[in-house]
């Protein structure tokens, strides 16, 4: 995501399936808490505790801070 790459890979459907389904989000140690927080937020296993699956929805995900002194995710992805 933040990185340009996928989170989760596999060779086939089925074994991309999987991986989401088991696997833990790779997370760099040098992203920000911010960035890791939305991240680990965005790829909950429980659909209904993801961010954005709330009665707000995407405003939700839109009015997260994304990193420090700036107002929302939002703001960030305006600048690419």
């Amino acid at each position: 995501m933040n990185t340009g790459n996928p989170p989760f890979k596999g060779q086939s459907d089925v074994l991309l399936f999987e991986a989401i389904c088991r696997k833990k989000p790779p997370i760099r140690a040098t992203f920000s808490l911010n960035i890791k927080r939305i991240i680990l937020e965005l790829l909950r296993k429980d659909p209904t505790t993801r961010l954005g699956s709330s009665a707000k929805g995407s405003i939700e995900i839109k009015e997260r801070k994304f990193r420090q002194g700036e107002t929302s995710l939002v703001y960030y992805l305006s600048l690419y």
